[in-house]
């Protein structure tokens, strides 16, 4: 109301999906070779997020909390959504 926020909604979402996520095995090194103990230590590099894709029809709203003139939680969920397929 007149650009003051007067309540608040708070939103639990449970989103399932799938995220793949990888290394680049370019990256390796070897820190360590031992050929008479048949020994190696190697050093992976760190991993990093190939993909995210959320399975919209399984996730769901799991609890909804709305306080005075909060945001109601259609629009909440509608305005992410439209984020997240952008």
């Amino acid at each position: 109301m007149f650009g003051v926020p007067i309540g608040n909604t708070n939103l639990v979402y449970e989103g399932v999906g799938t995220i793949r996520a990888g290394i680049d095995l370019k990256q390796l090194k070897v820190v360590k070779l031992d050929n008479t103990q048949h020994f190696i230590h190697v050093s992976l590099p760190s991993p990093y997020i190939n993909e995210v894709d959320l399975n919209v029809n399984r996730s769901s709203i799991l609890a909804n909390y709305r306080n005075w003139f909060g945001d109601k939680v259609d629009q909440i969920y509608t305005t992410k959504l439209r984020r997240r397929q952008a």
